[in-house]
């Protein structure tokens, strides 16, 4: 992605004004094609993550210490960087796109939408300019994922256990209280199957993630972020 297209604000994303967005998926090579949002938990197949290059990713947080640089990185809570000026700067350097809670998008490049939080007609609030949270960054990045029409979208380092030291999507975060996140975690994740039926899931039990993704040819992961950074930019209010 050149530079000049990643430093260009997403005006169209941050505005305040009350919006009506089209319910058609922005970006027609998005439709129908896997996702994979990759959490931040013990499961991660970390190894195995260059399976997904040319793949259509979401890590959430603080993926990119995994070494993996997904399609987009996706936050909504500012403690994410402010705790950590490491990380804002490895998140700086990033390919990936930014994508975040408006509230906290402090670089003009970071891609801010709208959030909602809580139950309430949640599921009818899936739309490709906002973000659903209603447990935790993961389940909010699946329903996003699929707003944007991709099927289905597969789930990694995500597993809700706990070993003792670590959920199994936060890895170590003293901010979370453990049974609090696991409880909202399942609770979210047994929603989004009602919601969307069978749309999300795991890997399947003995399929590696090569296997995974044979079926889908590889994208240019610049070319598919500058897509989708423009479709997000040009949804304009209808009224």
């Amino acid at each position: 992605m050149s530079p000049t297209a990643r430093n260009e604000p997403c005006a169209g994303c941050t505005s305040g004004r009350r919006r009506r967005w089209p319910t058609k998926p922005p970006v027609d090579g998005l439709v129908d094609r896997p996702a994979f949002i990759l959490g931040n938990g013990p499961s991660l197949p970390r190894e195995a993550l260059r399976r997904l290059d040319g793949q259509f990713t979401v890590g959430v947080n603080r993926i990119l210490l995994s070494g993996f640089t997904p399609t987009v990185l996706l936050w909504v809570d500012g403690s994410v960087y402010r705790d950590d000026p490491a990380y804002e700067e490895m998140m700086d350097a990033s390919e990936a796109l930014l994508v975040c809670d408006r509230s906290v998008a402090s670089r003009p490049f970071h891609v801010g939408l709208k959030t909602h939080v809580g139950d309430a007609a949640i599921a009818r609030r899936s739309t490709p300019t906002e973000l659903c949270v209603n447990a935790n960054t993961g389940c909010c990045a699946a329903r996003w994922a699929l707003a944007l029409g991709c099927r289905p979208v597969y789930l990694l380092g995500m597993a809700a256990v706990y070993d003792g030291e670590q959920t199994d999507f936060y890895g170590v975060n003293p901010r979370h209280h453990p049974g609090l996140t696991l409880h909202g975690m399942r609770r979210e994740l047994t929603r989004l199957d009602v919601d969307f039926p069978g749309a999300t899931q795991a890997i399947p039990d003995g399929m590696t993630l090569r296997e995974v993704t044979v079926p889908w040819p590889s994208v240019d992961q610049g070319e598919l972020r500058q897509a989708l950074r423009a479709a997000l930019a040009a949804l304009r209010p209808n009224t």
